[in-house]
């Protein structure tokens, strides 16, 4: 195609030379003219068979392996029929097959009466959760004043058992303090180590919940 153009193109500048004078403007359009030319081309026509349909030569070792496969073969077109070449038990799917596609479409596509038993079924399961909860949140409400006077009952006894236990803190802390003659967190260590047999009895009788006594060591050890 560019050696025709190019040929032409030199073919109209040595007429124009030839021809026409020395005028530049003329010169210049002619040479315009005959580049800007079509080259005429004419391709070889392809030798393919394209009103005809292709069926592929199962027995021919020059066709691909791909298309020696059932699919292939099963993708062509009915309206070849028998006379074309290729046979109809090929073209269609097997038992097997088709079963499978059923089953495939049953299961992503149900029919109606399908879909609606598995709505019924999911209302009838959301309506047995609804009631359950339902029931189960009045059988919570009617134990709800038992609890609320359990609670109650439960937080006075503890507030009666904490005044109780200060009270009871309280009288041991006050018995102490009259027995050793100072706050027992007051002493000396000195005095502490020595008085330790006796703290820890306190402790006992303090841990006993009995009241402290007076006794006659404690009299000599306040005259000392």
């Amino acid at each position: 195609m560019a050696a025709s153009i190019v040929c032409g193109g030199h073919r109209c500048f040595f007429r124009s030379l030839n021809g026409i004078s020395g005028s530049k403007r003329s010169f210049l359009q002619t040479h315009r003219l005959c580049c800007c030319r079509p080259a005429s081309y004419n391709p070889k026509p392809l030798r393919l068979k394209l009103r005809e349909p292709y069926i592929p030569d199962r027995s021919s070792e020059k066709t691909p392996d791909w298309q020696k496969r059932l699919g292939m073969t099963g993708s062509c077109s009915v309206a070849t029929g028998p006379l074309r070449g290729s046979n109809q038990r090929l073209c269609g799917r097997t038992m097997r097959q088709l079963e499978r596609i059923i089953e495939e479409e049953n299961q992503w596509h149900p029919p109606l009466e399908v879909k609606l038993k598995n709505l019924r079924e999911m209302e009838r399961q959301d309506t047995e959760k609804r009631l359950a909860k339902e029931n189960l949140i009045a059988a919570n409400m009617a134990k709800m004043p038992k609890m609320i006077a359990d609670w109650r009952k439960e937080k006075l006894q503890t507030k009666t058992k904490m005044s109780e236990e200060k009270a009871r803190r309280s009288k041991l802390l006050a018995e102490a303090r009259e027995s050793l003659g100072v706050a027992p967190h007051q002493l000396p260590v000195a005095h502490v180590v020595e008085l330790l047999p006796r703290l820890l009895g306190l402790a006992a009788v303090f841990k006993e919940g009995n009241s402290l006594v007076p006794q006659e060591e404690d009299t000599g050890h306040r005259k000392r």
